[in-house]
């Protein structure tokens, strides 16, 4: 998959115990070549490290703002003995009017066979802290090498939790990650689990069309503000729990370590 492409996504979110919540909501990524990113300046709503009706700023990833996002990425790769990728691709929200919040954005990164080996999965929480998890299945998970299509939907990639995102959840239990990426269609699974019983589900999926001055329009004109509803719809479904009787969390100390 190379060039630029718009994701007409769907967002789930179904919180399982100790009440049942789920929600719902329509909203368009930007499914960003990170190989050809001078193409963007072919449309005239985007701007690149610009001001724009939609912009992408390489400033709004990683961690270190004296290193390029590019540096970041290929130096946490390397930490983890994963290869150089071939190809680049982030799934994110543009600014929108100058704002922008990501909940999660992915760097999905392929082989030279165009398979997806590796994804780093970059996430925000509302007090402004960031952490990255990089999803790859370890040897242990009996694969022959690392770098030939590993990151599979029907094998999940399991992580820890380190990183406070909900108020009403404590940093404990794991998250399994499942990554399914194809030409016109994507699927993203993170299953959230407590004492090996599934407290949340979270699911990201949709067609993906090639990025257009008309469809830019189509999606961003027909729904305007959508970026801006993110952070509204946080707080509001956050205040519906907290009348429904969850018990709030304190922030804790954000980890030491931006990655795991």
């Amino acid at each position: 998959m190379k060039g630029h492409y718009i994701l007409d996504a769907t967002v789930v979110h179904n919180r399982h115990v100790p009440i049942n919540y789920p929600l719902r909501h329509r909203i368009a990524y930007f499914l960003i070549d990170m190989d050809d990113l001078s193409a963007l300046d072919n449309f005239g709503m985007v701007g690149l490290n610009s001001p724009n009706f939609l912009s992408f700023y390489e400033s709004d990833y990683g961690v270190d703002r004296e290193r390029s996002w590019r540096d970041q990425l290929y130096s946490l790769l390397q930490e983890h003995h994963q290869p150089q990728p071939a190809h680049i691709m982030l799934l994110t929200l543009p600014r929108l009017l100058g704002y922008v919040f990501n909940p999660v954005s992915f760097w999905l990164c392929f082989d030279d066979q165009s398979n997806l080996y590796t994804v780093l999965a970059e996430v925000n929480n509302t007090f402004g802290e960031r952490h990255g998890y990089l999803c790859y299945h370890h040897p242990s998970k009996n694969l022959s090498v690392f770098h030939t299509g590993d990151v599979r939907y029907q094998e999940p990639v399991t992580h820890l939790k380190t990183f406070h995102v909900s108020p009403f959840c404590d940093v404990q239990g794991y998250y399994d990650f499942r990554f399914n990426i194809c030409s016109n269609r994507l699927a993203i699974n993170i299953d959230y689990y407590v004492d090996k019983q599934k407290t949340i589900s979270t699911a990201l999926y949709g067609t993906t069309v090639p990025m257009s001055n008309l469809e830019l329009r189509r999606q961003f004109l027909c729904k305007p503000w959508q970026t801006m509803k993110v952070i509204f719809f946080i707080h509001y479904h956050a205040l519906r729990l907290w009348i429904k009787g969850m018990r709030y969390r304190k922030k804790p100390t954000k980890p030491k370590h931006h990655f795991n």
